[in-house]
């Protein structure tokens, strides 16, 4: 979690601005490089953390990660694989085979990220960025990632990626620098001024008061806020992003990496400017333990009667894809209080 404690920011507008100039692809031969082709620290730190651990041997984390093409060859070999305690299959090296497109993709709306080329490198810089990689060195470039998320403000690295063939002819990309360089955001993307910086923000929409509470989801056994724990959940693991067929309402899902028995829903009426939070859980505070309960916060809304219609349909939905057994409600209003419920509506 080094990542997500880092850089979150309360009240920030979630925008769609594009970059300030029309960022071109990275090319290779006849293909050009999706935002798939590029290994980047997940919000989580799961994955680099899971790297760290297998290579770095008890380096320092901040130098190994900076300095992380020394190590290819060496301790990282070339096409290692292997799945983590979740079961989830880990790789520093990507294949363009498997992440390259014969037209120029520089967005993937899925996972909210997009890439630009930043700079160019001459190629003998890889022998100095990763010098104990034999393989051939196509091509290296600064590339410049951009990370949208739903609530906070986008986040801009920069790293350094190389290309290599292979003896096989085989053609990988390898992170070689990572710079961690957060830029500023553009003039284009402007922070809305909410009536309350403590309220959680999704589009520019308040959904809440950022309550310190306790559901079992976080790693420490302790308080923590709200909009961290509703984030660990709908950016973990089988995110999925639904739009209405006519675009008003807009609705994400997911659960939390390694534990999909504690689920979150945002749900948004996009014309109306209203949202909804549901976070499906099993602890409230550390000695509570029940499963199925539901945990509903808006900052629309003071009375669950008024739930939009559309909301319901989407979380009865949600609820029953996802084979959940509601328990109990509880509901943060507009109000900032939490009551329980009888029932949703």
């Amino acid at each position: 979690m080094k990542k997500l404690l880092g850089i979150l920011v309360l009240g920030l507008l979630w925008c769609n601005a594009s970059f300030a100039e029309t960022p071109t692809a990275w090319k290779i031969d006849d293909k050009y490089l999706t935002p798939k082709c590029f290994i980047y620290e997940w919000l989580s730190s799961h994955n680099f953390s899971e790297f760290h651990d297998r290579y770095a041997g008890g380096l320092d984390w901040k130098e190994w990660l900076t300095n992380i093409g020394l190590y290819y060859g060496k301790e990282i070999p070339l096409e290692d694989s292997f799945e983590d305690s979740f079961g989830n299959t880990l790789s520093l090296t990507r294949y363009l085979k498997d992440c390259t497109s014969s037209k120029p993709i520089i967005e993937d709306e899925e996972k909210f990220l997009s890439y630009e080329v930043s700079g160019i490198k001459p190629k003998d810089s890889c022998k100095i960025l990763a010098p104990n990689v034999s393989a051939k060195c196509l091509d290296i470039k600064i590339i410049k990632l951009r990370q949208k998320y739903l609530r906070m403000a986008p986040i801009m690295e920069s790293h350094i990626y190389g290309i290599f063939e292979l003896a096989n002819k085989n053609k990988i990309i390898l992170p070689l620098k990572m710079n961690y360089v957060v830029e500023k955001k553009t003039s284009e993307e402007k922070i809305e001024d909410t009536s309350s910086l403590d309220k959680v923000s999704y589009f520019g929409v308040p959904m809440a008061h950022d309550k310190l509470l306790y559901m079992g989801i976080t790693p420490e056994e302790e308080l923590n806020n709200l909009l961290h724990i509703f984030e660990i959940l709908i950016y973990g693991e089988n995110e999925e992003t639904v739009y209405s067929e006519d675009g008003r309402y807009w609705t994400r899902t997911g659960c939390k990496l390694g534990d999909c028995g504690n689920k979150g829903l945002l749900w948004i009426d996009l014309k109306k400017k209203v949202a909804i939070g549901v976070i499906s859980h099993s602890f409230w505070g550390l000695l509570s333990y029940k499963d199925g309960q539901i945990f509903i916060f808006s900052n629309y809304f003071e009375n669950s009667k008024d739930f939009p219609d559309e909301f319901i349909k989407a979380y009865s939905n949600w609820i029953k894809n996802k084979a959940i057994k509601p328990s109990l409600y509880r509901f943060l209003n507009s109000k900032n209080e939490i009551k329980q419920l009888s029932q949703i509506k």
